[in-house]
């Protein structure tokens, strides 16, 4: 029989979702097999770095038109998967840290630099399967032949970064946001467990913003018309060690207001990325993920992203 942290290493390696949202502007967004059924009641820890350089900010959404900006993070996630009404579902919560830095266009005052360090804005989400979702304990787990899976998705986005409207650039954004997507696969396999598996993968979101009512500049509020993005991933085990994948996204919307007056800076653009896991032990895998923004409308957005996450299973 397979073990249990076996199990849960091969397919825990980004459940949950929790990345943050400027990887997802450049690539990434929740990352491939972030959504995949795992053994009932199982728990995972993850940490890991992130380096974005562009004029995107980790916030969702955020573009600094004419800026160059770069964000280095360190981020601690866990996830716990749960049963309910025989379906399986995960919480998971987020807290990064670390630093922003770079330069952007204000407008009035001009060319102007930034630098801020502490906690960057906090996530806390759930997922919940709809179709093709039972929660499994092992061995039903193992044997478990996968299909089409659909399930629901809240994330939000809770604002305890450093703030200070002073700046042009902080690590928080004193503002609430929400994403609510359906997260979708196709898995290819005769078990989730099979050493040739390979997944195509769908996530189509959409972003809500609160307002900032203590903005930079003069405004006296800002805010931010929903963002709409569907992610995509094509993954494939190579052996039971190692899997790939082929991960993109498409983002549109986002227009910013300033006391209600449209910015004219709504977002179009798409980016693709790649991503290489390892499962090094029965209960420890690493992650290692790149993307980049290929295309976008008028020049609104550019950036890229690299990532690299290790992940214990208990």
């Amino acid at each position: 029989m397979l073990r249990a942290h076996h199990l849960a290493t091969v397919l825990l390696t980004s459940i949950g979702g929790g990345l943050m949202d400027a990887p997802a502007n450049a690539g990434q967004g929740f990352g491939p097999r972030a959504f995949q059924l795992v053994p009932d009641g199982s728990n995972v820890l993850s940490t890991y770095v992130i380096r974005l350089e562009g004029n995107q900010g980790y916030e969702p959404g955020s573009v600094f038109q004419r800026g160059d900006v770069t964000i280095n993070l360190a981020v601690a996630q866990y996830t716990r998967a749960f049963e309910i009404g025989g379906n399986q579902g995960a919480i998971f919560g987020v807290l990064p840290y670390g630093e922003v830095s770079g330069s952007l266009d204000a407008k009035i005052l001009g060319r102007i630099e930034g630098h801020a360090s502490g906690f960057f804005d906090a996530q806390v989400g759930l997922v919940y399967g709809l179709i093709g979702s039972p929660a499994l304990a092992l061995p039903a787990y193992a044997q478990f032949e996968p299909g089409f899976q659909l399930g629901a998705l809240a994330n939000v986005y809770v604002p305890i970064g450093k703030y200070d409207s002073d700046k042009a650039l902080n690590t928080g954004s004193n503002r609430w946001a929400a994403m609510f997507g359906l997260p979708m696969s196709y898995n290819i396999g005769s078990s989730l467990v099979a050493p040739d598996l390979g997944t195509i993968e769908l996530l189509p979101s959409v972003t809500v913003f609160g307002d900032n009512n203590d903005p930079f500049g003069p405004a006296d509020t800002t805010g931010q018309r929903p963002l709409f993005t569907a992610e995509g991933h094509i993954t494939r085990n190579l052996n039971k060690m190692i899997w790939l994948s082929l991960d993109g996204m498409y983002t549109y919307g986002g227009e910013s207001t300033s006391d209600g007056r449209a910015g004219g800076d709504v977002q179009n653009h798409f980016a693709v990325g790649g991503t290489i896991n390892v499962n090094f032990s029965p209960s420890f895998s690493m992650k290692a993920s790149y993307g980049e923004i290929i295309y976008n409308h008028n020049d609104k957005a550019e950036g890229r992203m690299f990532r690299l996450m290790g992940t214990g299973v208990f």
